[in-house]
């Protein structure tokens, strides 16, 4: 067998299915429930290799019948390794199907014409499995039994095994972010409000032993799937912004390569015509069989999350990209763009936030939360949101918070009632006394 090793484009479709509930036009206030999908493609460069069996027919008058090749794996020890051209036999180390084929009809049950030369190719693709926690890779062997009949009779050739180093692999988990409340216009008021722009995020974190290179998230815009009530109201993604850099006006989002143990982190910047609530998100993710479906796939997990805010954990040797502080059914997680998870207490209704008798200059404010050994994040209803805005917190040992993790956050149900505020604030260690 001769074998080489090749870059595979793998392709994984994912479908984000986004559930939004909007006011309705008509006067009984019901909410209209529309679906949303946003259909994105992740592709990524990994090891594939391309097997090759020549079999030449020296006999010019007479036709080898019955070829049937069989494909054989062993491991540095000589044991038998299981491999398959099933994408749903999640048990098996390697599939294998076949790439191409010349001069023969097919590589189980062929036929090699009088005189010809037959070529074929198989399609090699590791599942995670098998490439285990070596650096330097894993080591095996690939051979064939070659079978076929000549003249009635069944002849039988065993084919020198050749060997493969199967490299660390990337383990990938998706996580999406998308806040609860998004804003624009409100049918129950005569005023037109202009939609305000929020993020759909991404972050891939891997988890694996090796890279994953030449990393795109390609997406499509949102499409709308079901509207009952056919409201007019549109999604559409503005720019899309990876890892810090300034948003761009792009669907596609390039991460390039992303190491073991490090994450990428993306964010769509999108607009709603209408004011409402995302009830539900989901995101589904299917890889193309052709390829090992699910037993060569290297993302492990997608989850989704409410985005509460971006964020930025600003502990000693972490990097300047701003984090996703999300929330599930069990609390507040910040996921970090260093990829590290971590669960933030939170602090609202059990602080304090007191106007300074006398206060002055930056300091109008005290902000009191417990003592805390890891983040946390609180919030207050500051009535005062409509004309002030933060502009430094202190912490008591002297640290300046950063501006990404105090902020002035306002709210409401519908066009027609009031905006509420809310003074919302974040930090990573500590807590205790702060300076607004």
């Amino acid at each position: 067998m001769n074998k080489k090793t090749c870059l595979q484009h793998v392709v994984g479709g994912i479908g984000v299915c986004l559930i939004a509930f909007a006011p309705s036009v008509f006067a009984s206030a019901v909410c209209a429930m529309v679906k949303i999908e946003i259909q994105q493609t992740l592709t990524l460069e990994r090891q594939a290799f391309d097997a090759t069996m020549k079999i030449h027919n020296g006999f010019t008058e007479l036709p080898l019948e019955a070829v049937d090749i069989e494909v054989l794996f062993t491991d540095a020890d000589e044991n038998s390794i299981p491999a398959t051209t099933n994408p749903n036999d999640t048990n098996a180390l390697f599939f294998i199907r076949v790439d191409s084929l010349s001069n023969i009809d097919a590589a189980t049950n062929g036929t090699i014409a009088a005189g010809q030369s037959a070529e074929i190719h198989w399609l090699i693709i590791p599942a995670l499995g098998a490439s285990g926690t070596n650096t330097a890779g894993q080591l095996y062997y690939v051979g064939a039994t070659l079978n076929y009949r000549l003249q009635g009779q069944d002849l039988t050739v065993d084919v020198t095994p050749d060997w493969i180093t199967v490299q660390p692999m990337p383990r990938l988990t998706l996580d999406y972010f998308l806040p609860a409340q998004v804003y624009g216009d409100d049918p129950f008021t005569t005023t037109i409000e202009p939609p305000v722009p929020y993020s759909l995020g991404l972050r891939i974190l891997n988890t694996g032993h090796g890279p994953a290179t030449a990393v795109k998230m390609e997406s499509a815009q949102p499409e709308i799937v079901q509207n009952d009530l056919g409201l007019l109201l549109g999604y559409t993604i503005l720019g899309t912004e990876v890892n810090g850099a300034g948003a761009a006006r792009t669907l596609t989002a390039d991460f390039g390569a992303i190491g073991a143990g490090e994450a990428g982190l993306a964010r769509w910047t999108m607009e709603t015509t209408l004011m409402g609530e995302f009830t539900e998100f989901a995101a589904d993710i299917s890889h193309s069989d052709a390829l090992g479906g699910r037993l060569t796939s290297l993302i492990q997990e997608v989850q989704t999350h409410t985005l509460v805010r971006d964020v930025w954990v600003d502990l000693p040797g972490r990097d300047a990209i701003l984090d996703l502080l999300g929330k599930d059914d069990t609390g507040l997680t910040v996921y970090e763009s260093d990829a590290i998870d971590s669960a933030v207490t939170n602090w609202t209704g059990q602080g304090s936030l007191t106007r300074v008798q006398g206060g002055a200059g930056d300091h109008l404010y005290d902000a009191v939360v417990p003592l805390n050994a890891g983040p946390f994040y609180a919030e207050w209803s500051y009535t005062n949101g409509a004309t002030r805005d933060v502009r430094t917190v202190v912490r008591a040992d002297g640290k300046v918070l950063k501006a990404a993790n105090a902020w002035i956050e306002q709210r409401r149900e519908r066009g027609t009632d009031p905006w509420e505020y809310y003074f919302c604030l974040f930090d990573t260690d500590q807590g205790g006394a702060y300076q607004v």
